[in-house]
């Protein structure tokens, strides 16, 4: 599947030249531009996807982060308290 920088190009090369189509070719236009704007939406609905799912991703490794964060923390307090 094209990308989606592909799939505007494609959209815009054809309504560039849409006006010198014959009727019948217009039709056919009319169709792929249908075509064109089905996976644009697909390819736009998997990248916001991929976005929210790295988000999460992020915000789960800096919520690990924390939790390490405070038991190294409590460990090195303890540790001081030890050998006191």
């Amino acid at each position: 599947m094209a990308n989606l920088v592909a799939i505007e190009e494609e959209i815009s090369n054809v309504l560039a030249v849409s006006e010198e189509l014959g009727e019948g070719q217009q039709q056919a236009a009319l169709t792929y531009l249908d075509e064109l704007a089905i996976a644009e939406a697909e390819k736009a609905d998997t990248v916001a996807y991929a976005v929210r799912k790295r988000q999460s991703e992020i915000q789960f490794l800096r919520s690990e982060e924390d939790r390490i964060r405070s038991r190294r923390k409590t460990m090195e307090s303890r540790l001081i308290l030890f050998r006191e």
